[in-house]
């Protein structure tokens, strides 16, 4: 903390076994109304498509906007790894009058999305090239994962300045062994 304090970085720190206190915490701390909540386990965040879905949260007005793939389940929740979502302050606060369930203290957005009928919540198709592949995983639990993902950024990193998601997923489908791979941590780490 203090050196991020002699750097004049923003630190806010909340109820460490409370997540959605946390969110809420900070978003009052720094007046905002509206969060993008991005994992810090998924590296290949597909910032382009993120900035998309703020942007759609805001005109809509929504109280959560975030992307969904084929089968409905926000992608969020998926093995992809790559979009963060957005959800409003007021959200987050109603989540926490209505339930004191331990996981969506710990999960924030979950009982939001969970209860649409309760929420104003928007989930939009994820881009094409995406919306039905349930065997890509760039989301960063094992030490399968992470070496895995070391080596699809250095081998995208030879090839491109910036990492597309479009190129990301071209390279690998033309990569089978990565998609073998992760095929295999899917199905260790699906809950």
């Amino acid at each position: 903390t203090e050196l991020l304090e002699e750097n004049d970085v923003n630190v806010y720190r909340g109820p460490e076994e409370d997540v959605l206190e946390r969110f809420i915490g900070a978003a009052r701390e720094y007046n905002f109304h509206n969060l993008i909540r991005i994992c810090a386990d998924n590296p290949f965040l597909d910032v382009k498509g993120t900035v998309s879905l703020l942007n759609i949260h805001l005109e809509n007005q929504n109280e959560y906007t975030g992307y969904k793939l084929s089968k409905g389940l926000p992608s969020i929740k998926s093995h992809s790894g790559l979009w963060g979502e957005a959800v409003s302050l007021k959200a987050l606060e109603k989540a926490k009058q209505m339930t004191n369930e331990k996981t969506y203290h710990e999960h924030v957005t979950n009982f939001i999305y969970e209860n649409k009928d309760k929420f104003n919540v928007s989930l939009i198709e994820a881009p094409a090239i995406l919306y039905e592949r349930e065997d890509i995983r760039l989301t960063v639990d094992t030490k399968e994962d992470l070496e895995m993902s070391k080596k699809i950024y250095s081998n995208m990193l030879d090839l491109y300045r910036n990492i597309e998601t479009a190129e990301l997923i071209k390279f690998i489908d033309k990569h089978k062994e990565y998609l073998e791979k992760m095929k295999s941590q899917i199905k260790l780490n699906t809950k």
